[in-house]
């Protein structure tokens, strides 16, 4: 590589380096952030409808092991009660 093209990439580099992901840290530790009204918007981080049923209900997503060895996606709720996915997907589990 010649001497400008070594230049090009660690100005490149500088630039990604450097760039606003602050910005984006601090708002992802506080799990929200303020859009352009000044509203503040929920940013939640997960892969399934369940998943975010479950957080907005205010509980965990936990992993719970039947009689026959199968692993089934629950809901820790904060009282303590457990729900299936499935019944968080129906609305068949009430969350208080």
């Amino acid at each position: 590589m010649k001497w400008y093209q070594w230049l090009f990439t660690a100005a490149a580099l500088l630039l990604v380096g450097c760039s606003n992901g602050e910005k984006n840290a601090a708002a992802e530790r506080q799990g929200a952030a303020a859009d352009n009204d000044g509203n503040s918007i929920v940013r939640l981080k997960s892969s399934t409808p369940a998943e975010v049923n479950c957080v907005l209900a205010g509980g965990k997503m936990a992993t719970s092991r039947q009689l026959n060895g199968a692993s089934v996606g629950t809901c820790q709720l904060a009282n303590g009660k457990r729900c299936d996915e499935q019944a968080l997907l129906n609305g068949t589990c009430p969350a208080g």
